[in-house]
């Protein structure tokens, strides 16, 4: 049997293999793809094989139709093959392994000659393209009804998340992080993380500029209490150490150009990373389309972002040991262990509790406040916010609640813009948002559009793969581009 191709693997798990005679045994870890075909393909009577008498065989069932569990890779296979090898006259061939005999080979009988049917093995994936293309054919289709968001929770999470879930002194939210795993599955992960660091700072010394950058990130991180210090006495807490890097946003209009991120996906020596075992959790926020809609409906509009979303809220103390980094600002000293103290950003989980702890200051004021709690929970995406009225003065009304209900729980709004300037009047000029060159006018990004607050109007934002020449542009590039600008397409169709 073969497997090519790309497989879609939901999970890796490690599992204990062992002989029936237990004589044979190790460990290994396994990827779980949709499924195995059964084999054989149907029931083949022992008795008329005349195998040899007093062999152990590997599997004493093998001629009887049922699922394959799991597939050997070639290292192990040859590793537990034994000398012995026993060619049948009817075609099967019994080779001596560790796990006993096996049995295989091309089946010669009367009954089977007379089969013409045959069975192919193998395990597919539809490639990117068609996934493309059905997106293509459906973005003219609106998404579901997103009136209860509720409940689309999924029960446990939500249930652990209301469990645990507590108020800090500084009215920010601590939350602890589900997982689907158990931390004991994690294997060592500091000499990689020691591994990717010196790397990091070999690239960085190339580019002092960046490297200042970066380095002013991470004090900042410090100063706010982002991140504390591990003791040394302490060390030995640590569950799992992320490695980090950055990127660069140079169409960015926010004055910090640079992002440190966070690769939780770094597998440990156990073959295991941290993102491996946690809990994802399903989309609680309405779909793009819905709020580029509900934006065109409204007359008067305001948009703004909550500031550094992830980072306003607490992990709580005990989680914090299974996001440490190591770090240090100089290369000449010795790297320190840090915990990192909020949500963070690259991990599984942090959208989920992020956006989770959006929609519950909406779920705190909704008994006294209504329209304040509607507003946080519908038009939120992801970090930015798109609020609508038919008047300034409400649309004024309604920005101030909103912005106050999130202040109480520590998420401040940066980066506003409106269409009525009266509407944003008393917001300092420093939390306003920058508008940049885009075509031939003055615009702010706002989820995936160029939009003029001035003249309120849109325009597309179309990628450079566009402008290749037309020898150069390939069906398959248009049919990954297509599906993308057509979203926008239709937020702007009558």
């Amino acid at each position: 049997m073969g497997i090519s191709g790309n497989l879609p693997v939901s999970n890796q798990i490690r599992a204990k293999v062992m002989s029936i005679n237990g004589s044979y045994r190790f460990s290994t870890n396994f990827y779980v793809i949709p499924e195995l075909s059964a084999q054989p393909t149907r029931a083949i009577k022992k008795d008329d094989l005349n195998l040899p008498v007093g062999m152990v065989l590997a599997d004493e069932n093998f001629n009887h139709p049922g699922p394959i569990d799991a597939i050997l890779g070639a290292g192990i296979c040859f590793d537990s093959v034994g000398v012995g090898l026993h060619r049948l006259p009817n075609g099967l061939t019994l080779q001596d392994s560790k796990f006993g005999w096996t049995v295989g080979g091309l089946l010669r009988d009367a009954a089977s000659a007379s089969f013409h049917k045959q069975s192919c093995h193998n395990a597919t994936f539809i490639d990117d393209l068609k996934s493309s293309l059905e997106r293509f054919w459906k973005v003219e289709e609106l998404p579901p009804d997103v009136t209860n968001q509720k409940g689309l929770l999924d029960r446990e999470l939500e249930e652990h998340f209301k469990t645990h879930t507590r108020i800090a002194d500084d009215g920010r939210y601590i939350v602890r992080i589900s997982l689907r795993g158990e931390l004991n599955q994690l294997g060592d992960s500091i000499e990689q993380a020691q591994r990717r660091l010196l790397s990091l700072e070999r690239k960085l010394s190339r580019h002092e500029d960046t490297y200042v950058e970066y380095r002013k990130f991470m004090r900042e991180y410090l100063d706010l209490g982002h991140m504390a210090p591990v003791p040394a006495e302490k060390l030995h807490m640590v569950r799992y150490v992320i490695p980090h890097s950055c990127v660069i946003k140079p169409d960015s209009t926010t004055t910090t150009k640079l992002r440190v991120v966070f690769d939780a996906s770094a597998e440990s020596t156990s073959g295991i990373s941290l993102n491996d075992i946690q809990a994802i959790g399903p989309v609680i926020q309405p779909d793009l389309l819905h709020i580029w809609l509900y934006f065109r409906t409204e007359t008067v509009v305001v948009t703004e972002d909550i500031a550094k979303m992830y980072r306003q809220v607490w992990v709580a103390e005990s989680d914090t040991w299974m996001q440490c980094i190591l770090w240090r600002e100089d290369a000449s000293h010795s790297a320190k262990m840090y915990r990192l103290r909020t949500v963070t950003y690259g991990e599984a989980s942090s959208s989920y509790l992020a956006c989770r702890d959006v929609f519950e200051v909406g779920e705190e004021i909704r008994f006294s406040n209504p329209d304040f709690a509607d507003a946080i929970q519908r038009s939120f995406y992801v970090d930015n916010l798109s609020l609508g009225a038919a008047t300034s003065d409400e649309l004024r009304v309604l920005r101030t609640g909103v912005e106050r209900a999130l202040m109480h729980r520590g998420m401040p709004l940066r980066k506003w813009a409106s269409n009525v300037p009266s509407v944003i009047h008393d917001v300092p000029e420093e939390h306003l948002d920058t508008t940049v060159q885009i075509g031939d006018m003055q615009a702010i990004k706002m989820l995936g559009l160029a939009w003029n607050p001035t003249e309120d109007t849109f325009q597309l934002i179309i990628d450079n793969d566009f402008h290749l020449p037309v020898c150069s542009l390939t069906k398959r590039c248009l049919v990954q581009e297509l599906p993308s600008s057509t979203i926008q397409l239709v937020s702007f169709s009558p």
